[in-house]
């Protein structure tokens, strides 16, 4: 498995990114046009055992976390149950062996608040700049 050099990467839209979509214009077999045929492609990253740890669902969970500092924010952000960010989260960390964000619960009042730890935005950056990689090889596909 190659290493992405941490090289600066241009910015693209979350819609550019999850999944890779690309419709060439003139996709042909033959000579022969396709119509609106195109390549779709999802990425995520797998632990050891060949167990699905990380994905574009669990980048974005992150990136919203990271803006919110609040995984209930995150999660309503992004129209999931805070439920189900947490299992994202915990089964993440779980399979990776590291966390991904740090929790300090809250009072009655509130006032919890979540960060997303350094491994947590080394992973979603590396995660990104495979997608824009990926992306590039997707370009000069027939």
């Amino acid at each position: 498995m190659s290493r992405l050099s941490s090289h600066s990467t241009k910015t693209l839209s979350l819609s550019q990114l999850a999944p890779l979509y690309l419709y060439p214009q003139y996709l042909t077999i033959s000579g022969e046009p396709l119509g609106n045929l195109g390549y779709a492609i999802k990425l995520w990253m797998v632990n050891q055992k060949g167990e699905a740890v990380f994905g574009n669902g669990l980048a974005e969970l992150l990136e919203e976390i990271d803006n919110h500092h609040s995984i209930l924010e995150a999660a309503n952000h992004l129209e999931m149950s805070y439920r189900y960010a947490l299992h994202r989260l915990t089964l993440a960390e779980e399979r990776l062996g590291e966390p991904l964000v740090t929790r300090v619960r809250g009072g009655a009042k509130g006032g919890g608040s979540s960060q997303v730890t350094n491994f947590g935005k080394n992973l979603v950056k590396l995660y990104r700049n495979a997608q824009v990689e990926l992306s590039k090889v997707i370009e000069k596909m027939p």
